[in-house]
Parts: structure tokens; C-alpha cells; sequence
């Protein structure tokens, strides 16, 4: 059998599988051509087989033949079902590779002209198939020429490298460009040397980099400026916490004449005060970034407000050796629908900006109104120090001023002018500046006015003011609280205070320190005939806070007033204490009218009633 056709035809296909699993190309062609010679040696051999089997005169040489033809038809069979298994999946191979969304190209290592260039590049890049036949890499990558990327492949010629790997742009038939990642590297094809290039479109790689890079830029400026902020406030507080604290050491001081103990006081209320803005300043903003800042629009007399500011900041102005004007631009209407307390809080932020960065100046305040458009602008201009270009963008920002010597020089905790922003946008409108270093700056407010179909109009600067009681620092002689009253409070200083407070009213009080004791000593004076006509709850309280203990006297049956009375003064407390059942809600440190006001109205519920006090409030109450 040696040298027969079949013998001869298994030896070739012997050696083309050898060369297949060692890793030598083959062309799909050539798979199929020997495919078709082996069907065709089988079907010989197999008549073959038959006239031997069949045939009258059988010797030992046909029937070594025949054993023989049968090993290698089987052999045969074994080697053609295998090859065939092998060219299926080579083709299958070969068309997943041509659907890939990864760009392939496969070109002459010597000419450099594409010879395959699978689908996806094909779609991607823009060009057919025979277009890409006439052209080179140099072709679509424009930061190559001919000699710059023959040197970029001599690695691959020489055999220093076996794979290169490079970032470089495509373009695209349409002009277009577009950074990729190319994987590169020489091979054999048939008796040609090629390079395949395996190429990934890195443009949303590019694009996620660049915006985490830029998310660490802003993290690391956040830091830094909250860092700063930290800093800042650190001073801020510590500045009126440091008069408090020295002036209180004058009060207790036996020596200290009448006068230095009046001025002592007088210093350690307006420290307090400012250390209470400051702290309003940081929870307005929380709210405001929380999205909690409620807004509530009413009918508000615009001309009333402007001039409430003007008298709170005047005899700052009159320090600083400024004056302080008010004018009409145009028509504007005397009423606006708005939220009177927010445009009064951003009023006096801008105005009271102005005046601390202006000396012997002026500052104006404008109002005007775009009546189409139902939008009120009112400008602060001052002739002060001005704001440098550079600066302008983070007048705006949270925990920033225009530089850090601004903040050594004139205070403040960079909060102002964000929440006035924010204030602005929620009322309907915006906050711009327009500045010059020097020169002075102007800070434009512009708010929704409302509806202005019947609106009256004014076209100068006039005042009407309806008669109303200015509120004392202290509370009038003439106002009494006479009731019992039951403080639950857990802080000595505030337990003295309180007391001290509520007994100059000529109230009768006891004093408990949690809320335990309190739910014992009210529902005891319940049981002896004695109830007390108002529980002052602290709500944060070691045993028993006063939540739980709110929740508890109601659960009791006990109906008479609870107010709260907490340093809590987050967005929702309110809510919060009334939902465990206190009547009303009051924060500290106490404002002494608000506190009288209160306190007296509950007194009064209770005298009008015929049975004890029972719970009227609403929450609307609780909140005025």
C-alpha cells in the first residue's frame, strides 16, 4: 500500500493537521480542497474494499490489502471528521473575530497596505473593505508619517519585541477623530509576513479619567476650602466666646463698679447675638443644601422692608463713616407677594456687606421692577475695596470668600453671600455682582414679585408705617405669669436662668432635672389637686429624654400644655416635638418676648377654659 493515492493523500493531510497545531496559517480554501480529495479517496477505497471482499480468488496479499485498507479507512475517517471539527471552529473563529466590535487590521509588513480589516473597524473607522485595500495605517492615524511608524515597527522586524502597545488618534472618513489603544504584532500569513493590529476605542476611557481627575480636583478643593472654613469659624467663634467669657469674669468680679458690670453685660449680649448669627448662618445653609428651606409667600409692603434694614444697619454705616441711601429706579409697586423674613435675611446680608467693606464711603440701595416680566431687582452698590476678576466666581461659594485675607481682615464665615444666592433662587429669582477692585462693588438681588394686576405704584422713595410696639430687650414690669410652672432641664445654668426668668413674672416654679423626674413630679401634682398649668420640656436629657417622656404623660391621659423648650433648632425638631406630643416649640437661647408671648397665650387658653387646659395647639402655632 505504500504510495498508493490513499497512502499518499493521508500523508499530506497528516502533515497539513501538523502543521496546524504547530501553529502555521491555513486558508480556508485549502482546508476545503483536501476535504473534497479525501471524500473522493474514501469512495475509491471503499469499491476497493468491496472487489477485494467479493472477490472468488482471495490470496493472503489481498487479504493483508484488506486489513490494511480498513485500518486506514477508519484511521482516515477518524483524521477527516477531526479536521472538518477543526475548520468549523476555525471558521466560526474567524467570524466572531469579523463582528467584533474591536477594531482588527491585518497589513504587509513590507508595503504596509491593509490586506483584512474585520467589520467593526470597517464601521467604526467609515471605509469599505476596498477602499481599506488601497490605504496604509499612515492613512487614518494623523500623528504618523511613513518613516515615523516604519520606526515604530522595527521592534516587530527585528524580533526585539514581540508585541508593541500604543496610544495614537484614528480619523475617520467623515474628518473625525476619535484616541485609541493599539495592540501590535507580526505573524505569518500563507508564505506572507503581515502585522495584525488589535485596536480599542478608548474615548469613554479617556472620558471617565478626565472626569475623575476633575471629581479629585474639586474633592481636594473642597477639602482645602472647608479646611479654611474650619479655621475661619474657629476664629469667628472663638472671638465673641473670648469677650463672653472675659466680661463674665467682670460681672463676678466684687470690685467691678456698677458701670463696668452694665458695660459687661451689655458686651457679653451683643457677643452672644453675633455667636447666635453665626450659627443661624451655618444651619440656614444645611438647610439649603438639604433642600429643607421652606419658603412662604405673602403679601409684603417692599418699601417697609428695605427701610427695616436701613434702621437695623445704620448706626453700623454711621461706624464705618458711611452713608447709607435708598432710591427708586423707575416705577415700582408699594406691595409685592414674597417671603418677607428671606428677603429680609438677604438684605441684610448684602447691605451689611457693603457697609463692612466700605470706610467713609457710600452705600446705595436701588429698587427698580421689570412689570413684564413680575420681577423685582434691588441693587446694593458701595464705593469699598472691590472685588479683583479672578475672584469673582467664588464670591458664591460655600465656606469661601474672595481670598483669605479677606477673612483676616474683615471677619465673616464665607457663608453669607451662598445662602443669599440661594435665597434669591428660591424667591424666584437670582444674585449677580458686578465689581471692580477699588472701585467699588455692586450685588444685584432680583425675586419674584407676583401677580401685578392691581398693584400700586410709586415712582420715589416713601415710607407708611402703621403704629406698633417696639419690643424691649427686657420684658416690661406690667407683664405677669402668674401660674405654676414645671421646667424640665438638665443643664444647671439653664435651670437657673429659667427659674430666674419665670419668677421675676411672678411665676411659681419647679425645677427637675430629666424627664423622668418630670413625668413624676406632673402626674403627682395631677394626683394631689396641683397640676401645673405649663411643662417646660428640655428634650435632650440623660434617664429620660424629653421625647419619651412627652409620649409617655400623654399616654398617662395628661392634657394640660407642654412646651418644648430645646437648643435643637435643626430643620424638623419642630415637627419632631410636636409629634410627641408637645403643644408648641420653643428654641434656646431664649428670646424673652417670643418666650412671654408664648407662655402667656397658654396661660390665657387655660383661664378661658372651664375644665383644665386641654391641647389646642396646632403646629402652625408652635412655629410663629
Amino acid at each position: 500500500m505504500m504510495g498508493s493515492p490513499p497512502i499518499m493523500l493521508l500523508d499530506s493531510i497528516t502533515t497539513l493537521l501538523q502543521r496546524y497545531e504547530h501553529g502555521h496559517e491555513i486558508s480556508l480554501d485549502e482546508a476545503c480542497l483536501m476535504l473534497r480529495q479525501a471524500q473522493v479517496a474514501l469512495i475509491k477505497a471503499q469499491e476497493r474494499s468491496h472487489q477485494l471482499e467479493h472477490s472468488r480468488v482471495a490470496s493472503l496479499a489481498h487479504a493483508a490489502e484488506l486489513h490494511d485498507t480498513r485500518q486506514w479507512l477508519a484511521s482516515l475517517r477518524q483524521d477527516v471528521d477531526s479536521f472538518r471539527e477543526e475548520t468549523e471552529l476555525l471558521s466560526a473563529f474567524g467570524d466572531i473575530l469579523d463582528r467584533s466590535l474591536n477594531e482588527i487590521y491585518i497589513f504587509d509588513a513590507n508595503s504596509l497596505n491593509f490586506l483584512h480589516v474585520n467589520h467593526g473597524a470597517q464601521t467604526n473607522i467609515g471605509y469599505s473593505m476596498e477602499e481599506l485595500r488601497r490605504m496604509r495605517p499612515v492613512d487614518i492615524k494623523p500623528d504618523h508619517t511613513f518613516e515615523t511608524f516604519a520606526k515604530l515597527v522595527q521592534p516587530l522586524l527585528d524580533g526585539s519585541s514581540r508585541i508593541i502597545q500604543f496610544e495614537t488618534v484614528h480619523r475617520r472618513k467623515d474628518g473625525s477623530t476619535y484616541p485609541v489603544q493599539v495592540k501590535l504584532e507580526r505573524s505569518v500569513l500563507g508564505k506572507r509576513s503581515v502585522f495584525i493590529a488589535v485596536i480599542l476605542d478608548i474615548t469613554e476611557r479617556n472620558k471617565f479619567d478626565r472626569e475623575l481627575r476633575r471629581s479629585r480636583e474639586i474633592a481636594i478643593a473642597a477639602d482645602r476650602s472647608k479646611s479654611e472654613f474650619l479655621a475661619n469659624m474657629s476664629h469667628e467663634i472663638r472671638t465673641p466666646m473670648t469677650a463672653i467669657l472675659g466680661y463674665g469674669d467682670i460681672l463676678t468680679d466684687a470690685t467691678a463698679s456698677d458701670a463696668d458690670r452694665h458695660a459687661a453685660s451689655v458686651a457679653i449680649q451683643r457677643n452672644g447675638k453675633h455667636l447666635l448669627e453665626l450659627i443661624n448662618e451655618i444651619l440656614d445653609l444645611s438647610k439649603i443644601e438639604a433642600g429643607k428651606l421652606t419658603i412662604e409667600r405673602r403679601v409684603t409692603p417692599i418699601m417697609n422692608l428695605v427701610e427695616d434694614v436701613r434702621e437695623l444697619l445704620a448706626d453700623r454705616a454711621v461706624q464705618r463713616g458711611n452713608e447709607l441711601l435708598i432710591e427708586v429706579k423707575g416705577r415700582v409697586p408699594t406691595t409685592v407677594v414674597t417671603d418677607s423674613t428671606r428677603l429680609k435675611q438677604a438684605l441684610v446680608n448684602l447691605v451689611g456687606n457693603a457697609i463692612k467693606f466700605t470706610k467713609d464711603g457710600t452705600v446705595s440701595v436701588t429698587l427698580s421692577c421689570d412689570a413684564a416680566r413680575e420681577r423685582m431687582k434691588i441693587a446694593i452698590a458701595d464705593t469699598g475695596i472691590g472685588i479683583a476678576e479672578d475672584q469673582l466666581s467664588k464670591v458664591f461659594a460655600p465656606f469661601s470668600q474672595a481670598d483669605s485675607s479677606t477673612t483676616r481682615n474683615y471677619g465673616g464665615t464665607g457663608l453669607g453671600l451662598t445662602i443669599t444666592k440661594r435665597i434669591s433662587e428660591l424667591l424666584g429669582g437670582d444674585l449677580s455682582v458686578d465689581s471692580k477692585v477699588g472701585a467699588g462693588s455692586v450685588f444685584s438681588i432680583e425675586f419674584s414679585t407676583g401677580s401685578l394686576d392691581q398693584a400700586i405704584w410709586a415712582d420715589r422713595w416713601s415710607v407708611r408705617r402703621t403704629a406698633r410696639a417696639t419690643a424691649s430687650a427686657s420684658t416690661p414690669k406690667s407683664h405677669r405669669l402668674a401660674g405654676r410652672f414645671l421646667v424640665v432641664e438638665d443643664g444647671l445654668d439653664n435651670q437657673r436662668l429659667i427659674k430666674l426668668v419665670l419668677e421675676k413674672l411672678d411665676a411659681e416654679v419647679t425645677v427637675v432635672e430629666n424627664g423622668k423626674e418630670g413625668v413624676d413630679a406632673a402626674l403627682e401634682a395631677v394626683r394631689t389637686g396641683r397640676p401645673y398649668d405649663i411643662i417646660l420640656m428640655d428634650m435632650q436629657m440623660p434617664v429620660m429624654d424629653g421625647y419619651t417622656a412627652t409620649a409617655h404623660l400623654r399616654q398617662q391621659g395628661y392634657e394640660r400644655p407642654i412646651i418644648a423648650l430645646t437648643a435643637h433648632a435643626m430643620h424638623g425638631e419642630a415637627n419632631r416635638c410636636l409629634k410627641a406630643g408637645c403643644d408648641a416649640y420653643l428654641s434656646k437661647p431664649i428670646n424673652r418676648t417670643q418666650f412671654y408671648d408664648e407662655l402667656s397665650r397658654w396661660l390665657s387658653d387655660s383661664d378661658d377654659a372651664t375644665e383644665p387646659a386641654t391641647r389646642t395647639g396646632t403646629p402652625a402655632d408652635a412655629l410663629n
